[in-house]
């Protein structure tokens, strides 16, 4: 019972860290790209580290747990860390070059450095 426990309240604060890195990628006012950049690596990094943790306590070697064989890597949190990093990364990328690297919807080039 207590490892079930463990699972739910880890991954909860996995999917917090997520959700932090999101929030820092997007929606914080009055930063530059760059800034931006920093403070979403390194939430990250938070966001991966607590990812790792969570999935070892999902792989824990005990006899009650399902997923005792499972990898690591092929745990749920982790997985859920990696998609949601790749996904993050690729929507930043557009974003910064929609906003910085194309041409606006005004026809002109908007300088961001």
């Amino acid at each position: 019972m207590l490892l079930e426990l463990g699972k739910a309240g880890s991954f909860v604060v996995c999917i917090l860290s997520l959700y932090s890195v999101l929030m820092s990628g997007f929606f914080e006012p009055n930063t530059t790209w760059e800034q931006r950049l920093m403070l979403g690596l390194s939430r990250l990094f938070v966001a991966g580290c607590v990812s790792f943790a969570s999935g070892l306590v999902f792989s824990y070697p005990v006899k009650t747990n399902p997923d005792a064989g499972v990898s690591v890597w092929r745990a749920l949190p982790v997985q859920m860390f990696l998609w949601a990093g790749g996904l993050m990364g690729t929507l930043f990328l557009i974003a910064w070059y929609l906003r910085c690297g194309g041409v606006n919807s005004f026809g002109f080039k908007v300088d961001c450095f």
